[in-house]
């Protein structure tokens, strides 16, 4: 969508949401035999966008088989939602302390309404620079808990 040499344009999360549903799409269809293993969707930064605007999309469709995990790691969330989303209350959302992109103030008046927990990974940056490995741990914790 138009970054680096690939085609097409920006899209704000509008058309991204939907190439990530046709990718669950097309994996479902290619990998029957996946259909019922627990799967997990996540993104960074405007992925978090995508993420939660594919998980709601899902939930709404009333998809039987929704991901096992929700994660977003440096929540952009509120600048590219493109409609009102819900999201389950035990999702993994992750912030650093110190994050120059986003502020922790916007992603806390996202997940306010909605009752998510946001893991603050102290002296933090937006991209977790020197602090990969705590955010590897948490993401491991969460997947343990929720894949298990």
């Amino acid at each position: 969508r138009g970054v680096g040499l690939s085609e097409g344009e920006f899209d704000k999360s509008v058309g991204e949401t939907q190439d990530m549903l046709a990718l669950v799409a097309q994996m479902r269809e290619r990998h029957p035999e996946l259909a019922a293993a627990p799967w997990v969707l996540a993104g960074f930064s405007f992925g978090t966008a995508v993420a939660a605007q594919a998980y709601a999309a899902l939930a709404d469709q009333g998809d039987a088989v929704l991901p096992s995990a929700l994660m977003l790691m440096g929540p952009a969330v509120n600048r590219f939602q493109s409609h009102e989303v819900q999201v389950p209350g035990d999702t993994l959302m992750v912030h650093g302390e110190q994050d120059e992109v986003v502020p922790l103030s916007e992603a806390m008046d996202w997940a306010r309404p909605r009752s998510i927990p946001v893991v603050v990974i102290p002296g933090a940056s937006h991209f977790f620079h020197g602090k990969l490995l705590v955010l590897r741990q948490l993401v491991q914790a969460h997947l343990k808990v929720k894949l298990d």
